[in-house]
Formats: structure tokens, sequence, C-alpha cells
């Protein structure tokens, strides 16, 4: 089976500065959170908390 990647443009929740963040999603699992610099709203970059959400999501609990 091949692997399908896409990649989401959405905005980190970790704070109110809500950050614009790009998701790679591969066969629905988040497999790499990285800023978004084209995302007017922005920083164009963000911070740990932000670039790890992805353990949170695959906590185990």
């Amino acid at each position: 089976m091949t692997a399908t990647q896409a990649t989401v443009h959405t905005f980190c929740r970790y704070c109110l500065a809500s950050c614009g963040v790009e998701v790679t999603v591969e066969d629905n699992r988040v497999v790499k959170i990285s800023a978004d610099k084209q995302n007017p709203h922005s920083w164009h970059d963000f911070c740990a908390k932000g670039r790890t959400a992805n353990r949170l999501v695959e906590h185990p609990r």
C-alpha cells in the first residue's frame, strides 16, 4: 500500500498568538509540523510548544 501525504495549512491553538502552521500528514497521522512562513497573521515562526504539538496528539494517554 502506498502512503498518502498531504500538507494542511492551519494555525497553532496553544496560545492566543495563533501562529500559522503547515502540518504534514501521512496516512492520517501527523508526521511534521512547521511554521507557515507565508501566513500574514503570524511571526513566520513559532515556539517550542507549537513545534512539539504532534507529541501531544500521539501520546498514548
